[in-house]
């Protein structure tokens, strides 16, 4: 483009924009030009000593469509002489140079020209820079403001500091320097540098890497609580706005990994981890800077739970606090564990040493009421460990864990338990449901009153896992969960006679010298002979695996035809009987729930009412390797062994042991029809092993012991309409006032998280009357379930932005909001106002 093409494009844009644009050539040396400009709808007009007869044409003459160009070949004349002042003011001034030419190009006045175009010319000499600096320029702005776009340009962002600093710690990431050579090359270096001086309060090098350690290092610094180390020195202390920035910057969706990759980074050049162990677990509570954090934490904590200095609720409080930081999955797994580590030596502590029943039945009812949440924790432990960020860390933990689990719990309720067993001449308990009433007690007076009905029955779902699914049910929308008194399995406590128990029958025998149990003679073999045994009680009957009722494509229809459907799902069994994969138990438990969930899902959306979930038998589970003295010296003997185990043997004339307790037949609810010898059952005592070749011996059931015979039932009734609120949460200590640049606020959630009441996700922040944020914005999560109110809550200490300072005697609102389910959204419910009332500005 020739230049004088350049002056008429520039002149064109300028009288569209403004009507009336003056040009002063002193010296006329670009009089032709102007002279010869045509452009429709533009009139030019040569003042020479003729301002008031160019004033009345203006006023008066024919009007052309876009506007004036007034040319004058002389001097700009001054304001008391100038007779078109006032079209000048409303219009605008242009001059050829190129500088002048760039600022017409762009919008930028005329007045700012030396301020802005010549300082920053080279900047301005590309077009692709004028192009998108035009774009973002608005009438009246000023040089700085103009700067900033300019410095938004070279930086691709948008006009803030905060986002000039994103851009350069990110090219400082990729190990490029594109930006921070052009605001050199631009004359732009010395802004970006005054703007992160006043923003950050950062007054050290001009380098983005010196720029970040001191954001990071003010960041923990402040967050840091007592008195620091003497020997480590306190780094300058930033804004508000820094701490903002640096809170901001760990939340950011866009760039939150660009903050963990400057964490780590930084971390191992800084020697983080070194200087911060010197600091106490209560002064690390609150920092959230680097990764390491957690991982200290987890190794004070450890040291706690090995030494008994700490109670299991500061635990909670610790782990709660650091739950929502951003690092807590560097050692999430860790500091759960140690939790549960800590929950298991005080249960035990506190119901072994009150550890006592008199008959099998007082045995058996307090395992349900009470002691089966040791084997809770010992489960939540081991799954958590072998999750573990550090298994060696956890080491002496997971030792002692184990002993204690096995000396203190399990050896000593196998002491006081299988005496009164031994005590048993028939396999009953008073009071307590035997497994082969299921049907009866549970299902049928469905089938009576012509309700539909899921049976769900999960292979070796422990008692103490049902507790813990019940409440996961509870959870979800329309759901309602019922824990029925646990059933007393059968004997042996095995896959075969415990499904064969859960299924309409007056009768269980052995017919064949093989392991198949008979009800009322109809093989229980497998799924289609089990769907034969229900059609005979329910015509409209069927069994199915779980693998096959969850390819259901269309649950409304598929099971519309039934009034009973039995459901079976194998994937703890199938874990723990396999000697390559017992070790996996309790990954396959959580695995488990997770599967029931689905399908309780599916019937939901089928429209489902009532479903009964249960199990065929418990099991002992132990995840250290057995010393030689828990397998017994007994070996298994008989005239007909027709299944052989770890904890049973079934068959016929069997040869007695001290290590088992033999059983007839009909001791334990079996028919035996055969003619032949007796039919015989021997169940390991206590925790013995049997050795057989081969075999697991970690995961064991068929015996007698609680773990393995205490067979739970749970009911889930799912409502047509959800009866569900969330739960309330409260803003305390509201004080009318802001005094200072920070500010502490504390919410209440007012009632424990339950079946009936949900969690909820609220947003905090402090906001101006234009609904500006004037503070850092918090969000947390409300959704304990404890019943000490103290527990339930949190505090936030918001951070100010200087502009609170500017708002003095003026209100500003904490704003309450709620995240949108599903989403990551949030709407207001509610603003509360304060009034800002700070005594010193000089605190900003």
């Amino acid at each position: 483009m020739t230049e004088n093409e350049k002056i008429k494009q520039v002149l064109t844009s300028m009288v569209e924009q403004n009507r009336y644009v003056f040009w002063y050539d002193e010296g006329g040396q670009m009089k032709d030009i102007a002279t010869s400009l045509d452009v429709p709808g533009i009139s030019v007009l040569e003042m020479e000593d003729n301002a008031f007869s160019i004033k009345f044409q203006m006023q008066k003459g024919k009007q052309p469509e876009t506007g004036f160009v007034i040319y004058s070949a002389k001097p700009m004349p001054k304001d008391e002489q100038n007779w078109l002042l006032d079209y000048q003011e409303e219009g605008a001034l242009f001059s050829a140079d190129m500088s002048s030419l760039y600022a017409a190009e762009c919008g930028i006045a005329m007045e700012l020209k030396e301020k802005v175009v010549d300082k920053h010319l080279a900047f301005f000499k590309k077009a692709d820079n004028r192009n998108k600096l035009a774009a973002k320029l608005s009438p009246g702005m000023d040089a700085a403001e103009i700067e900033k776009q300019m410095t938004a340009v070279v930086c691709k962002s948008n006009a803030t500091c905060e986002a000039f600093t994103y851009a350069l710690i990110t090219e400082a990431n990729n190990e490029e320097t594109t930006m921070q050579a052009d605001l050199k090359a631009y004359n732009l270096e010395d802004f970006y540098w005054q703007q992160a001086e006043a923003y950050f309060g950062y007054h050290a090098g001009r380098n983005i890497k010196d720029l970040l350690i001191v954001l990071f290092k003010n960041d923990m610094q402040s967050h840091l609580t007592g008195k620091a180390p003497t020997h480590i020195g306190k780094e300058q202390a930033l804004t508000n706005e820094a701490l903002i920035f640096m809170r901001d910057w760990r939340d950011s969706r866009t760039y939150g990994d660009l903050y963990t990759e400057w964490a780590n980074r930084l971390e191992e050049e800084l020697g983080i981890k070194e200087e911060v162990c010197e600091y106490n677990i209560q002064q690390l509570l609150n920092v959230e800077t680097f990764p390491c954090i957690d991982k200290i934490i987890a190794s004070y904590l450890l040291t706690e739970v090995i030494n008994d200095s700490i109670t299991t609720e500061q635990m909670e409080a610790i782990i709660e606090e650091r739950e929502n930081k951003l690092f807590f999955d560097v050692a999430r797994h860790t500091l759960h564990a140690l939790l549960q580590a800590r929950y298991l030596f005080a249960d035990i502590e506190q119901k072994m040493s009150k550890f006592t029943f008199d008959t099998a039945k007082e045995g058996f009812s307090l395992y349900e009421r009470s002691l089966y949440t040791i084997d809770l924790h010992y489960r939540h432990y081991i799954a958590e460990t072998n999750l573990a960020e550090s298994k060696q860390l956890l080491s002496q933990v997971t030792e002692r864990v184990e002993r204690t689990y096995t000396n203190h719990y399990l050896l000593e309720l196998a002491k006081k338990w299988q005496p009164l067993i031994d005590g048993m001449d028939t396999w009953k308990m008073k009071g307590v449901f035997s497994q082969s009433v299921f049907y009866t007690t549970y299902v049928y007076p469905f089938i009576t009153n012509k309700k539909k009905v899921f049976v769900i029955i999960s292979d070796a779902l422990r008692y103490e896992t049902m507790v813990e699914l019940s409440e996961r049910i509870a959870q979800m929308p329309r759901m309602e969960t019922d824990l029925k008194p646990a059933m007393l399995s059968t004997l042996p406590s095995y896959t075969q006679l415990g499904m064969a128990a859960l299924l309409p029958h007056k009768v269980l025998s052995y017919e064949k010298a093989a392991d198949e149990v008979f009800a009322d003679g109809i093989s229980t073999k497998g799924t289609e002979a089990r769907s034969k045994v229900l059609q005979k009680a329910v015509a409209k009957s069927k069994a199915i695996t779980a693998e096959d009722f969850l390819k259901t494509t269309n649950a409304k229809t598929a099971f519309k035809d039934f009034d009973l459907i039995y459901i079976y799902s194998n994937m703890i069994d199938k874990t723990g009987d396999d000697k390559a994969s017992e070790g996996m138990v309790f990954k396959a438990t959580e695995d488990e729930m997770a599967h029931i969930l689905q399908m309780i899902d599916l019937i939901r959306n089928g429209n489902g009412c009532n479903i009964l979930i249960t199990s065929d038998h418990g099991y002992l589970y132990q995840n250290e390797t057995l010393d030689e003295t828990d397998f017994s010296d007994f070996k298994v003997m008989g005239d007909t062994i027709i299944q052989d185990t770890r904890r049973f043997v079934i068959g016929r004339g069997l040869e007695e042991g001290d290590a088992v307790k033999t059983w007839r037949a009909e001791d334990v609810g079996l028919t035996d029809s055969t003619g032949i010898s007796p039919l015989q059952v021997q169940t390991a005592k206590g925790l013995n092993r049997i050795r057989i070749k081969g075999a697991g011996s970690r995961f064991v059931h068929g015996g007698s012991m609680p773990q393995e015979v205490v067979v739970p039932v749970l009911h889930v009734n799912i409502k047509k309409k959800q009866g569900v609120s969330e739960v309330s949460v409260d803003i305390l200590n509201k004080k009318s006032k802001i005094t200072t640049n920070t500010q502490t606020i504390s919410f209440y959630q007012n009632e424990p998280v339950s079946e009936k009441v949900k969690e909820v996700t609220l947003r905090f922040g402090f906001y101006d009357q234009a609904d500006n944020l004037l503070s850092d914005s918090i969000t947390l999560t409300f959704g304990s379930m404890s019943e000490d109110s103290t527990q339930r809550e949190q505090k936030h200490r918001f951070m100010f932005k200087r502009q609170l300072s500017e708002l003095n005697g003026q209100e500003i609102y904490l704003r309450k909001e709620q995240q949108v389910a599903g989403s990551s959204q949030f709407k207001k419910l509610e603003d509360i106002a304060y009034k800002v009332s700070v005594l010193f500005m000089a605190e900003f």
